[in-house]
């Protein structure tokens, strides 16, 4: 009994670990279907893997903040300045983030 008891614990916590709003999941796999053109097929190129890297930390801003439209860039921008000041370009990446929510 003592083992269901765990497992239950551990599901639920890894539940409520990985759960994401459901818009914000959906326009994290949009700003992937934006990103695959432009960066093309892996080439193994700093280029290539600074690309997923920024769309990979914009798209988990939107979810985190749970951004959903336009009106929620000014948090998603926030969630971006407070982990990646002074290591991504905050003014490219706002535009970025712009455009992925409807801007």
């Amino acid at each position: 009994m003592e083992n269901l008891r765990f497992i239950r614990d551990a599901m639920a916590r890894a539940g409520a670990f990985t759960a994401l709003p459901g818009w914000g999941g959906v326009l994290m796999g949009t700003t992937a279907l934006v990103v695959a053109p432009i960066a093309g097929p892996p080439d193994g190129s700093f280029r290539w893997l600074a690309m997923w890297i920024v769309e990979a930390a914009i798209a988990a801003a939107i979810a985190e903040t749970g951004a959903t439209s336009i009106k929620d860039m000014g948090r998603v921008v926030g969630a971006l300045k407070a982990k990646y000041a002074g290591r991504m370009d905050i003014g490219k990446a706002s535009a970025t983030v712009k455009a992925k929510l409807g801007g």
